[in-house]
């Protein structure tokens, strides 16, 4: 009787696995423990070893099937007529000895194996038989996902794996470690803001003027003017004069991430108050921000906020010419530092992008320390 051939389970919590590539053909003669399947899960790649010796009759599970469950039927051994007959017998004269043909040789199509006595063992139609065979795929299937992912042209790569197949490890190593890919080579800092006095307000000021409400928004995007008119290097780097006044103009961008197109940019944003850029947002805007990737119209500073609740950072890609890029998502409740305890409040991260062939990191850091003054001081921005 045939001995099966199954999906082995690498781990208590994994329940399916890819068949990578059959280690061997059908009709090859095969020892006990020799690996003869490759396999692949979300964790690691293994090969799967021959539970008997004798020649694999059959394979029901072609190379390169994905999502395979654990215990499925992969192929048959069917045992040799030698290792099938008790020690105690005679065994049976020995057949002419067969020209060896070495593993890699192409075998002719047909549907019968050969066995060591001479016989033949009948080989239905399979994936993985005769003529039929797919082509051995060069790559894993975990390997290919994570490449598409990444960006990676996987096809002229030549991977580790045996016969050179591409495997996850070869694409991990060709992959961009995190903090770097579409932001590179921009600056990158972000602040924890606790926001919970800023949220009092903004609600006070909604119940109490008949629900007038200023956005979120718009107070990231005051705080952000008033941080850069309080930094005069960066002034000067976006190409104002050395020694510029502090109220020197600040014309800022402002794009909602939540609802990609038309953005809009703020004239003098360090000289409106609150109630001002709200309302000058609500209006029509008479010279639409776009999203393009012209030079001519992109702002030098911009503020992209992400309104969708559940995202604890944003860290939006910069725009084609801007030299700072702030990012914020929606505050979360979560244990804040209070003093000398510890309570729960709101808590708003800001993330900053900053060219640094423009800005130095130093005063990126500076001006992203002086957002955060104004989110947690929000009666600052009144003055």
């Amino acid at each position: 009787m045939p001995i099966e051939i199954r999906m082995p389970q690498p781990a208590p919590d994994i329940d399916e696995a890819d068949l990578i590539d059959w280690l061997v053909e059908p009709g090859a003669e095969i020892a006990l423990g020799e690996p003869i399947v490759e396999i692949e899960t979300d964790k690691s790649t293994l090969e799967v070893e021959a539970p008997a010796a004798g020649i694999l009759c059959e394979i029901t599970v072609a190379s390169g099937s994905l999502g395979v469950p654990v215990g499925t039927v992969l192929g048959l051994i069917e045992a040799r007529a030698e290792d099938s007959v008790p020690e105690s017998e005679p065994r049976p004269p020995a057949a002419p000895a067969l020209p060896a043909t070495p593993p890699s040789a192409t075998r002719p199509a047909t549907n019968r194996a050969e066995s060591s006595t001479g016989g033949s063992l009948p080989l239905p139609d399979s994936p993985g038989s005769g003529a039929s065979a797919p082509p051995v795929p060069r790559s894993t299937a975990l390997a290919r996902r994570l490449a598409e992912r990444a960006g990676i042209e996987i096809d002229r790569m030549r991977g580790s794996g045996s016969h050179g197949r591409v495997t996850r490890a070869d694409i991990e190593r060709k992959t961009p470690p995190p903090g770097t890919g579409p932001l590179e080579p921009y600056l990158r800092l972000e602040a924890d803001c606790q926001a919970s006095a800023l949220l009092r307000i903004l609600a006070s000021i909604e119940e109490n003027s008949g629900g007038t409400r200023i956005p979120l928004e718009v107070v990231i995007l005051r705080a952000t003017a008033l941080g850069l008119r309080n930094a005069p290097e960066i002034a000067q780097a976006s190409g104002a004069e050395a020694g510029a006044p502090r109220d020197a103009s600040v014309d800022i961008a402002l794009l909602n991430a939540g609802t990609p197109g038309e953005g809009r940019r703020i004239r003098e944003a360090n000289r409106k108050g609150l109630a001002a850029l709200s309302a000058e947002l609500e209006a029509p805007d008479p010279e639409p921000e776009t999203t393009g990737d012209s030079e001519s119209d992109a702002a030098e500073f911009v503020v992209i906020h992400l309104d969708i609740p559940g995202v604890n950072r944003h860290w939006p890609v910069p725009r084609p010419g801007a030299h700072v890029t702030v990012g914020s998502a929606p505050p979360r409740r979560q244990p804040v530092a209070q003093g000398e305890s510890v309570g729960v409040g709101d808590v708003l991260t800001l993330t900053l992008c900053a060219d640094p062939s423009k800005i130095e990191a130093a005063a990126a850091a500076r001006l992203l320390v002086g957002i955060r003054r104004f989110i947690e001081r929000p009666l600052e921005m009144a003055l």
